[in-house]
């Protein structure tokens, strides 16, 4: 059964909460690495915050490029496992291609693809409509 336009999710809204919450995750991820590792001699806690930083922008991009491709593929396609799927890949791929390497994007797309069909298939019910 397809979705109305109205009723499937909003691609800005997606793509604003999905950065928001990249962000937070990202954030707390630098934060905790940055307090495992040994400190900078002289700017311990400018080190910890530029690691947050550089967490958070990373996780915000991936968290956004999911939110934003899933609604697009929702909106366009209607509600299905396989959007999630390839919403994976997509964001996956963003960490290769952030630092220019193919072989990066592909191994990013395919890391998180596989890990939003396990998702699907584990939320997947024999005779449910989804």
């Amino acid at each position: 059964m397809r979705r109305a336009p109205s009723e499937g999710p909003s691609l800005i809204g997606n793509t604003i909460k999905f950065g928001a919450y990249g962000a937070a995750f990202g954030s707390t991820l630098g934060v905790f690495e940055g307090a495992w590792k040994d400190p900078h001699p002289t700017k311990p806690l400018r080190a910890v915050g530029e690691m947050a930083a550089s967490h958070a922008a990373t996780a915000a991009l991936v968290a956004a490029v999911f939110g934003a491709t899933d609604a697009a593929l929702e909106t366009v396609r209607g509600h299905s496992p396989a959007n999630q799927v390839v919403a994976g890949c997509v964001a996956g791929s963003m960490i290769g291609f952030q630092t220019h390497n193919l072989t990066r994007a592909a191994l990013g797309c395919g890391v998180f693809g596989t890990i939003q069909a396990v998702g699907a298939i584990g939320m997947w019910s024999p005779g449910a409509e989804h």
